[in-house]
């Protein structure tokens, strides 16, 4: 790309403008703009060409001399440049001085080359030089980006909470930049600390906030690395806020408890929050606001909320993965079809109907006082949302492979694995996976630490695949799935050679028409029992579920939250 040096002065300094561009147009990947079309600056179209050329350029060559500084026109290109952070090289004329108060301020410190018509040999030297030496430091750059971003922000129109977030964008960049040029630059990159930090204006400015939280989808609450921006986040939310707290596993809702202390603390009586389970938010929640039945689904997986400002303006926020986004409130978000009116009426009503115990018609409770230490009133939560307190699942499955013939497709069953619990939670595959592991038996030789003795250890399955799911419902979906049928048959097949033949047979039943394979199914079954019986001796399929009641959950520690909460709300209202 070309190195662009836009050449200002004044039409009765042609003559030394031409000794300037013929010093400098033979440098090499070096592009020189000058206004040899410019006929009249009245000229408004020829005028935004010239402006243009200004503004695209690296470099501006500034002839000053007695006609330049008494020009508008130059004095105008000038400020536009250093508006926009493009490098300016003074070129001054014999007998102007450089202290001239008809020089712009920003010029009058700045480096000059000293221009005498009578030593032309000389100056094209220099100015060569000087050109050069502008174009391998290339330090305008930054500040050439910097100028149009504030260009950009004085010219835009913009909200007061636009405006916030936009403060606390450039601030943080502001901090980076002051990083990088110090020679030791780290930043944080992390999803949850760049949400914090465009939430904390977005949320604080508001007069009040409906929201819901999704535990599954705000982690940042109980991430470690961002706890003093979560707690700044909460702290700025000083009008009304009504906020409900989904949880999808009861673990969830007893780690967060110190988290919904602070919340009610913050919200104090003319705010209130509510806790629920994801069953009941999806069943007796949504369908007040949204009346779109993918919508209600997406909306499991997404936290959003209705914010209420100045002025009558009204935003609708949401945070879903990796993305933080509003708008105006007014017109539904096309994907998730939320009745932002509906919403606020809907939180309003519970705050004043529902005060204390389980609420059946929403399926919600009422987080009122600090209950973390109250391990009566947590396990009555628990019991209350969660119908059944079972845990996540393990799905474990060993292979033989006496022959290795499984050697050869291995690989491809990994990568089948890998993909189909990639595509978790989609409309194709309605299942969720924690992880998913695929491991190769290995000779481990070891002893007992006290005694001295060899441990043993069973070589006998060469393979297996580890599975955890959240739910019973998700490991019934796996078992489903058309193309792990597809991947146990092709294991199946390189396990027991006659099974393939059996596989044969039922395919040809389920393609000899729908009546007949009606007619065949009790076949088709009988026949698949076999095909099981066979490869018996050559797998091992196990699934367990981790069980729980409330009174071992109210056990596990909760996030340590509300005393750096209390610490640092103390420390802001004593500033």
């Amino acid at each position: 790309m070309d190195y662009k040096v836009f050449i200002s002065y004044s039409w009765n300094n042609l003559d030394h403008r031409t000794l300037i561009e013929e010093a400098i147009k033979n440098i090499p990947d070096l592009l020189v703009e000058v206004d040899d079309e410019i006929v009249d600056y009245g000229d408004e179209h020829l005028w935004v060409k010239i402006r243009n050329k200004l503004g695209s350029s690296d470099l501006v060559v500034a002839l000053l001399s007695e006609e330049s500084i008494s020009s508008s026109a130059v004095i105008d290109e000038l400020a536009r440049a250093n508006d926009r952070g493009i490098n300016i090289l003074p070129v001054i004329s014999i007998g102007l001085n450089s202290t001239d108060p008809r020089i712009p301020y920003y010029l009058r410190q700045t480096k000059y080359i000293e221009f005498d018509s009578s030593s032309a040999g000389e100056f094209t030297k220099t100015i060569k030089e000087a050109v050069l030496n502008k174009m391998s430091s290339g330090s305008n750059r930054s500040t050439k980006a910097f100028s149009a971003l504030r260009n950009s922000i004085v010219e835009s129109t913009r909200t007061p909470v636009s405006d916030m977030i936009l403060s606390e964008v450039i601030d943080q960049t502001r901090l980076e930049a002051n990083e990088i040029n110090r020679g030791h630059y780290e930043i944080n990159l992390g999803t949850e600390y760049d949400f914090l930090k465009r939430a904390k204006p977005l949320f604080g400015t508001a007069n009040s906030i409906y929201a819901t939280t999704v535990s599954s989808v705000s982690s940042f609450w109980t991430d470690t690395e961002n706890k003093l921006p979560a707690i700044e986040y909460l702290v700025a939310q000083k009008g009304k806020v009504i906020r409900i707290f989904v949880f999808d596993k009861p673990e969830s809702l007893v780690r967060y408890r110190e988290i919904l202390d602070a919340n009610y603390e913050q919200y104090g009586d003319s705010g209130a929050v509510f806790i629920t389970s994801r069953e009941f938010y999806l069943n007796n929640i949504v369908g007040y606001f949204c009346a779109n039945d993918e919508s209600k689904q997406k909306l499991l997986g997404v936290d959003f909320g209705v914010l209420n400002y100045e002025k009558e303006t009204k935003l609708f926020a949401w945070l879903r993965g990796q993305y933080l986004g509003f708008k105006d409130a007014e017109a539904m978000h096309p994907e998730y079809q939320v009745a932002s009116d509906s919403f606020e009426i809907l939180l309003n009503q519970m705050k004043d109907s529902c005060t204390e115990g389980f609420n059946e018609q929403y399926g919600i409770i009422r987080w009122s006082g600090c209950k973390s230490d109250d391990s009566e009133f947590m396990m009555f939560c628990i019991d209350s949302l969660f119908s059944e307190i079972l845990g996540e699942i393990s799905h474990v499955v060993l292979f033989k492979d006496e022959n290795n013939k499984l050697s050869s497709t291995i690989a491809r069953v990994k990568h089948n694995i890998s993909l189909l619990t990639e595509q978790c939670g989609n409309a194709q595959l309605d299942f969720s996976c924690n992880d998913v592991w695929f491991g190769e038996n290995i000779l481990v030789d070891q002893r007992d630490k006290i005694y001295g003795g060899r441990l043993i250890h069973n070589h006998d399955y060469k393979y297996m695949l580890y599975m955890r799911l959240p739910t019973l419902k998700d490991l019934e979906s796996w078992y489903q799935l058309e193309n792990h049928s597809e991947l146990r048959k092709l294991l199946y097949c390189k396990l027991v050679d006659s099974v393939s033949e059996l596989y044969d047979e039922m395919d040809d039943m389920l393609n000899s028409g729908d009546a007949k394979k009606i007619e065949k199914k009790e076949e088709i079954e009988k026949t698949y029992s076999i095909i099981e019986e066979k490869v018996q001796s050559k797998l091992t399929r196990m699934d367990y579920q981790h069980s729980e009641n409330s009174a071992s959950l109210v056990q596990m520690p909760a996030y340590p939250f509300l005393n750096d909460y209390r610490k640092s709300k103390e420390l802001q209202e004593s500033v």
